[in-house]
């Protein structure tokens, strides 16, 4: 918990222990775990490789959030989950949110490679290990409220967001497994980090912190 520094207090309003994980699902990634990461920590992406999913969910963009412990982390404040695919009606909100909870999600990378998503009715994971330089293991876990998986019509709805995780985090793995090809690419050459991806290089300095001497 010391390693987690705030994050346990910053996220309580969603209360996880009243959770159940509903289902996990698996990937096998070309890719080095750090550009899934760096993806997934950015919005720069967004209106090219999810052009016709979530990118049409309407957004306030905003800073890293503060940190207080071993985690960084995006919030993003709007209106509706987005958990589900635009247009669609979803599970009611879950009724401890306050604060900054109740107005928008947070997108918080524990380091190195577990993520949370947390929004107005859920919550989802994500966990990247490694399997060599250029392979990784992926697995995302469905997370909803208790009192949301007893209704009689979960399995009915739960499918709209089990549909936009499935859309989403396939356009994700295909655009990492392109990225790792284009780095190995002679021609490949760094550049300037856009204005949207701070942690981006937040991440590249943690790692650094930790491989030299």
């Amino acid at each position: 918990m010391t390693f987690l520094g705030d994050l346990p207090e910053k996220l309580a309003p969603y209360n996880f222990e009243a959770m159940t994980c509903t289902r996990r699902a698996e990937y096998d990634l070309a890719c080095n775990w750090k550009i899934y990461v760096e993806n997934a920590m950015e919005s720069y992406h967004v209106p090219t490789v999810h052009m016709s999913s979530i990118q049409q969910q309407k957004r306030d963009h905003n800073p890293p959030i503060a940190t207080g412990g071993g985690y960084c982390g995006l919030f993003t404040r709007h209106e509706g989950s987005r958990a589900i695919l635009p247009g669609e009606a979803g599970f009611p909100y879950i009724p401890t949110l306050v604060g900054d909870t109740a107005e928008g999600s947070f997108y918080v990378l524990i380091y190195p490679s577990t993520m949370f998503g947390c929004t107005y009715d859920c919550m989802w994971w994500l966990e990247l290990h490694p399997d060599g330089p250029t392979r990784t293991k992926l697995t995302v876990g469905s997370s909803f409220p208790n009192s949301i998986v007893a209704r009689d019509d979960f399995d009915e709805v739960v499918a709209r967001y089990y549909r936009r995780w499935d859309i989403s985090i396939a356009e994700d793995n295909v655009i990492s497994d392109r990225q790792q090809q284009g780095l190995a690419s002679p021609f490949a050459r760094p550049g300037r980090l856009s204005i949207m991806e701070p942690l981006v290089h937040t991440l590249g300095n943690w790692v650094l912190d930790r491989v030299l001497d």
